[in-house]
């Protein structure tokens, strides 16, 4: 099986801590430079807690955004199931896509928690098992090994 590699480089964990209100219950997912007019998914887990009595939903809605954190309208945002734990978004990339923003879905149901790990972004349509950015983890940690006739990089945690 081939393993991409993750292209996101930012933070290893995005919170959410529960203290928005209204809509802006979320993270940005920073994309980093993609190549334009290429495909690519976001994945991630999600645990998503309840602070007080508060409804959980069992989607997230999930779109591109400016540097400015506003929306690419004639993208838009999709709701997509997170019942398995499990945030995954294609998207074809665009010089004016930042980040991607991946909220709650609480509309008036303010202090609703979100942890995002295992964050990737890779090239194509489907997801990969996560590993780690290469640059993220040290040289030391790092190896390179026969498989199947071809070289494949490993990169632990």
């Amino acid at each position: 099986m081939l393993i991409n590699p993750n292209l996101y480089i930012d933070k290893d964990k995005l919170i959410y801590d529960g203290y928005g209100s209204g809509y802006n219950n979320g993270v940005y997912i920073t994309t980093g430079k993609l190549e334009e007019g290429k495909t690519y998914t976001l994945s991630c887990k999600i645990e998503r807690t309840s602070i007080g009595n508060t409804f959980i939903d069992k989607s997230v809605n999930i779109g591109p955004c400016r540097s400015d954190g506003s929306t690419i309208h004639d993208i838009g945002y999709t709701f997509t199931d997170i019942s398995n734990g499990e945030v995954v978004y294609t998207f074809t990339y665009r010089k004016e896509i930042n980040s991607i923003w991946v909220f709650t879905n609480q509309g008036d149901r303010p202090r609703v928690k979100g942890v995002y790990t295992n964050i990737k972004i890779e090239e194509g349509r489907k997801p990969t098992p996560y590993i780690p950015n290469k640059n993220s983890v040290k040289a030391d940690n790092q190896a390179v090994f026969l498989s199947g006739g071809v070289f494949q990089e490993v990169y632990p945690r």
